[in-house]
C-alpha cells in the first residue's frame, strides 16, 4: 500500500511527508504539494503545513500552541468540556488540589512552591525592575481613595471573592 502511494504521488517520495498526509492528499485530490500555505485561525499569519493531524481533520488550523490555547473557541470548548465533566473548573475540585499539592511536595519539597526566583529574573528582563511599582502604585492610591491606609486589606471582601470565585466553596490558600 505504501508503495502504491508513492508510486502515485512521485513528487512526495522523499520521507518528509508523512504516509498520513499522502494520503489526505490523495483523498483531497490536492497537487501542488509544494506550497501548502494554511492560514492560523487565531491571528491569521499564513504558515507551511508539511503534514497533517489525520485524514478526517486535516491539517493543523493553529500556527503555534500558543494561538491554539489563546483562541475564543478553544477556551470556550475548555470551559465547557470541565462544566459537563466536573461541574467546575478542575482546579476547583478537591482530589485535584490534593494531587497538586502532594506533586509539588514530592518534586520540590514544598506543597505551595512556585518558582519566586525565576519570576523574579523574568520580571527583571521584561520591566526593568524586580516588582511592578505601578501595581503596587495603584494598589496604594485606591486604598487611600476609599479612606484606608496603603497596608489596609479587606480580609470579610477577600473570602466574599474566593468564595464566589470557587462556586460557593471557600478555600483558603
Amino acid at each position: 500500500m505504501k508503495k502504491w502511494i508513492n508510486d502515485i504521488t512521485p513528487l512526495l517520495a522523499n520521507d518528509s511527508y508523512t504516509l498520513m498526509t499522502k494520503v489526505f492528499w490523495i483523498l483531497n485530490n490536492i497537487t501542488d504539494w509544494n506550497n501548502i500555505l494554511v492560514k492560523c485561525k487565531n491571528c491569521g499569519k499564513p504558515f507551511i503545513n508539511k503534514n497533517v493531524v489525520n485524514t478526517y481533520v486535516g491539517y493543523f488550523k493553529f500556527c503555534s500552541v500558543k494561538c491554539a490555547s489563546s483562541f475564543q473557541e478553544t477556551r470556550d470548548k475548555v470551559a465547557t468540556t470541565n462544566t459537563q465533566k466536573y461541574g467546575c473548573h478542575p482546579s476547583c475540585i478537591k482530589e485535584i488540589k490534593e494531587k497538586r499539592k502532594k506533586t509539588c511536595f514530592q518534586k520540590y519539597g514544598n506543597e505551595n512552591f512556585n518558582n519566586c526566583e525565576k519570576a523574579s529574573k523574568t520580571r527583571f528582563e521584561h520591566f526593568g525592575k524586580y516588582a511592578p511599582d505601578d501595581f503596587k502604585d495603584k494598589c496604594c492610591k485606591t486604598k487611600i481613595k476609599h479612606g484606608h491606609s496603603c497596608n489596609w486589606n479587606n480580609f470579610e471582601q477577600i473570602k466574599k471573592t474566593r468564595f464566589a470565585k470557587n462556586n460557593g466553596a471557600y478555600e483558603s490558600e
